[in-house]
């Protein structure tokens, strides 16, 4: 027969508490879990299924309905649980199960007797009755199995270990009986011989046997293939208990064995009053026989354990193992067995685990705390471990000793809240690889060999371009919270642009990046961005002399002078020269004119030149050369020097053009500017005549006199094409025009009125006449 629930527990049931059941007709001398159960373990709190095994005491005549009903939340069964309508909770067992006797020789004074189902019995053959009942009197004391291990049936023979296959596996011969009797690679041993044979024949659980062989259908064909004698049906349930200790620390087993002593045995299977009388019938709920009882607490062998899971989690999960030690002050029998022959529960110390594996050590807590100590060793060259954590630790707080790599818990039962015992611990230990720091030379504009020096045990080291425009190395196994620094000596030409890390730690000055802080697990890359600077030289070229010119610019260095020498002075020259825009502009500066502003590149031609605002705008690229220069012509000087005949003659004469003014004898009117025509022209003085002009000084300038390179009478103008820096005299003569003044007399008389007509040559006195005076 198989366990039931039961609605109601005992004490329940009848509303009394079971204090009342100390009859000792029928009584539980022993349980203990069945022989394949051994070395059994569970957490407080969980279920565990439990194979039962006992010895039952019967002291007297037929006894019915006999029953052990197993209380499956650890709560005693003298009390009541309040489980039924107005009924007091007085903390005893709210949830059981019935655990009829099944049928199985037992011997009375070497006498065997039979525990027979009385469905099968020639008294009463109810079909909704499966009554159990002593056929014998006197003190009886009897092994059998109340539970057993979950069993079908495939074409008649019994798959013991469930695994769907019949084969020798299903032998029970070293453990517990099912039923009464021992499978036999799936045959029943109805005459337990411990050989399948014509002999096992008969009744076993309800089906008729033959030769070892089930009928389940009935039909009277043992053993059929298609399907007919299959069952599915779990028919020899465990029970599910509560985990929760006994007085000496293992799992509590309370338990109330009840039966019925009827005064007719052949209507034991005709129900009168649920309260008063009881059946187990394969429907309905398994109702106690309420004639007599008993009560009794126990402990199966079932250690109450706690657990420590060790978790591991490795960054990155690269199939590395991780070894683990431990101690245990109280390991469960499973983990003590000297030969053995119980499979240990937890790991054997030392231990490795993977990435994202784990493991469970379980320690023995019915009895007492326990303390398990489990250390990380060996840790593998280039990990360490980064974190130490646990979970679930609230009863009895763990101590993490993460500079050794260990930690120290304590698994406790709580015996007042199992449930909320500190059984179920999780510490997880996450390892990371020691960080490493790659260092990138990035060059633009050219390749290089680049000098760089370490610290902490970073040693000098060069990185090299080459054609490529990149290069780089790694440092590896290096410390996690230690500051790291990078310097780099920046070769001539180069300017280093940026340095920067991937964690963003790092602060760059003067070419080191320091303060580079690394982590457990992170590989960090540090980027050294340098550029060829551009060069450019500026030069400033003069026509017609020398001088010394400014500047304004935001060129590194700032503004800047250039002095000519024989008309070109020194390159102004800047190296290094980060891509970017800058611009010079030319002060201004008398007596001399900004004539041209050029610049070449040997990159992109993208400098610009704007003459009007004396401006040079440099677009440099990177490794970009770009010449500048900037040509100033001295201004020319045409003087016009005055000179009369007769000399000092205060008169003063005009000129118009270029240069132009009043001037008198012995004084200049002069012109300077930028060189080109420069021009002048006398205006007639009446009373003198321009009697010469002459011009000297310019070596490169040339002067036309009234159009030609002489003076010709009449001329009064100069055309004078200037060279830069150059000087032209001009020297205007002007003579004073002479007087002839011709005066008539009469030296004999004659007529007092007379005029005299006379011809000359005198310039505008051709012909005149005069009376005498």
């Amino acid at each position: 027969m198989a366990a039931q629930d039961a609605l109601i527990c005992p004490a329940d049931r009848i509303n009394s508490n079971g204090n009342i059941c100390t009859a000792s007709d029928v009584s539980l001398a022993a349980a203990a879990v069945a022989v394949s159960q051994t070395g059994l373990t569970c957490l407080p709190g969980e279920t565990i299924d439990v194979a039962i095994a006992g010895t039952v005491n019967l002291r007297k005549g037929d006894r019915f309905d006999i029953g052990v009903w197993v209380s499956t939340d650890g709560k005693s069964m003298k009390l009541r649980g309040g489980s039924g309508a107005g009924i007091p909770d007085e903390g005893g067992a709210q949830s059981c199960e019935v655990l009829p006797l099944p049928s199985q020789l037992i011997a009375k004074d070497g006498a065997p007797g039979v525990f027979v189902i009385d469905s099968f019995d020639s008294v009463a053959t109810p079909q909704d009755c499966y009554d159990t009942k002593a056929a014998n009197n006197g003190d009886i004391s009897t092994g059998f199995a109340l539970t057993s291990e979950r069993d079908s049936i495939i074409n008649g023979l019994v798959d013991s270990n469930n695994d769907g296959v019949i084969d020798v596996s299903d032998d029970t011969t070293a453990g517990l009986k099912v039923f009464g009797v021992h499978i036999i690679s799936g045959g029943v041993d109805i005459d337990d011989s411990g050989t399948i044979d014509a002999s096992d024949d008969g009744i076993w659980n309800g089906y008729a046997v033959q030769d070892g062989v089930i009928d389940v259908d009935g039909d009277g064909n043992f053993g059929e293939t298609d399907g007919t004698d299959d069952s599915d049906q779990s028919f020899n349930d465990l029970v599910t208990m509560l985990c929760v200790a006994g007085a000496t620390g293992q799992l509590a087993l309370e338990t109330l064995v009840s039966w019925h002593v009827p005064s007719d045995a052949a209507n034991v299977c005709t129900p009168t009053d649920p309260d008063t009388y009881g059946d187990f019938t394969q429907q309905g709920d398994p109702v106690m026989s309420s004639s007599k009882c008993s009560v009794s607490s126990s402990e199966v062998a079932v250690d109450i354990v706690g657990k420590l899971t060790i978790a591991k989690i490795a960054a990155p999960g690269d199939g590395t193992d991780f070894e683990f030690t431990y101690t245990n002050t109280n390991p469960p029998l499973a983990d003590q067995d000297p030969n053995d022959t119980i499979p240990n529960i937890s790991p054997i110390s030392p231990f490795t685990l993977q990435h994202l594996g784990s493991d469970e050590i379980f320690a023995e807590i019915g009895t007492g705390p326990a303390t398990i100590v489990i250390t990380e060793t060996n840790i593998p060259a280039g990990w360490d471990l980064d974190d130490l954590t646990c979970v679930r630790d609230d009863l009895t707080p763990v101590v993490i000793d993460l500079a050794n790599d260990q930690v120290t818990v304590t698994l406790e039962y709580n015996a007042a809240d199992p449930i909320n015992s500190q059984a179920n611990v999780i510490c997880s230990f996450v390892n990371k690889t020691l960080p490493s720091l790659e260092i990138v030379k990035n060059t633009a504009g050219g390749n290089g060999v680049f000098d760089f020096t370490g610290n902490n045990g970073i040693n000098a080291f060069q990185l090299d371009t080459g054609v490529i425009n990149i290069d780089s190395t790694t440092f590896t196994n290096l410390q996690p919270g230690t500051d790291y620094s990078i310097t780099e000596t920046i070769p001539a030409l180069w300017s280093l642009g940026s340095a920067t890390c991937s964690n963003a730690s790092g602060t760059l000055s003067d070419g080191a990046l320091t303060g580079i802080t690394l982590a457990l697990g992170e590989n960090v890359t540090c980027t050294f961005n340098n550029a060829l600077g551009a060069v450019t030289t500026f030069g400033k070229i003069t026509v017609g002399g020398d001088g010394t010119f400014d500047f304004t610019s935001d060129l590194p260095g700032g503004n800047f002078s250039r002095t000519t020498a024989g008309g070109a002075s020194p390159l102004y020259s800047v190296s290094n020269l980060a891509a970017g825009t800058y611009v010079i502009t030319e002060d201004a500066i008398a007596g001399w004119e900004l004539t041209a502003m050029d610049c070449t590149e040997d990159g992109l031609q993208d400098s610009t030149t704007d003459l009007p605002s004396r401006t040079i705008t440099i677009r440099a690229q990177v490794g970009e050369t770009i010449a500048c220069t900037a040509t100033n012509e001295k201004h020319a000087t045409l003087q016009i020097n005055k000179q009369t005949d007769p000399d000092g003659d205060p008169a003063t004469f005009d000129f118009t053009g270029t240069v132009n003014g009043t001037v008198s004898d012995n004084n200049n009117l002069t012109f300077t500017g930028p060189a080109g025509v420069f021009t002048t022209d006398e205006t007639t003085q009446a009373g003198w005549d321009l009697t010469g002009i002459s011009c000297g000084g310019g070596t490169n300038s040339t002067v036309l006199i009234g159009g030609t390179a002489d003076y010709v009478t009449g001329d009064t103008d100069v055309s004078a094409t200037m060279a830069p820096g150059e000087t032209v005299l001009c020297v205007y003569t002007n003579t004073k025009r002479g007087t002839v003044t011709i005066a008539k007399h009469l030296t004999a008389l004659g007529p007092l009125v007379q005029d005299f007509d006379f011809t000359s040559d005198l310039p505008g006195n051709a012909n005149f006449t005069l009376s005498p005076v």
